[in-house]
């Protein structure tokens, strides 16, 4: 009787770590997708907010994620992402990611240095690097 026990103790318990693993992997699912959908999108960001909030969403849709929330800001693309995710039969919950990139910016009281790099030879270049700060959460 007690070996029935320990089986179904066991059984609950890897069910439960099972629905773990499989939120844990849905939020990085979206935390991939939205910060490689901010920085596609960013490098469209002079064509308009629709070309580049089109080219977030097919990132996002080539990580198996949708994109929920796309808002240009300057050069700054701010972008939502959403992974449905069943850890369990009946129960689906939504992982959500939001990330933003766009051009490193100067500190005015040091001009020569960028925040989030040590060389400032891609942004005197012009060109747009990846300026990721990432917001994650599951509901």
């Amino acid at each position: 009787m007690w070996l029935l026990a320990v089986g179904l103790v066991l059984v609950v318990f890897s069910l439960g770590a099972a629905a773990i693993g499989a939120a844990r992997v849905a939020r990085h699912q979206a935390r991939v997708a939205a910060d490689l959908g901010a920085l596609a999108g960013a490098a469209y960001a002079l064509d308009g907010p629709d070309r580049a909030c089109a080219r977030a969403a097919v990132i996002a849709a080539a990580n198996s994620a949708r994109i929920t929330g796309c808002t240009l800001d300057g050069f700054d693309l701010q972008v939502t992402a959403e992974v449905t995710v069943e850890p369990l039969p009946g129960m689906t919950r939504i992982a959500r990611a939001t990330a933003r990139a766009g051009p490193v910016r100067g500190d005015e009281d040091q001009p020569g240095r960028y925040f989030g790099r040590r060389s400032a030879v891609g942004a005197a270049r012009g060109r747009l690097s990846p300026n990721v700060i990432g917001r994650h959460l599951l509901t």
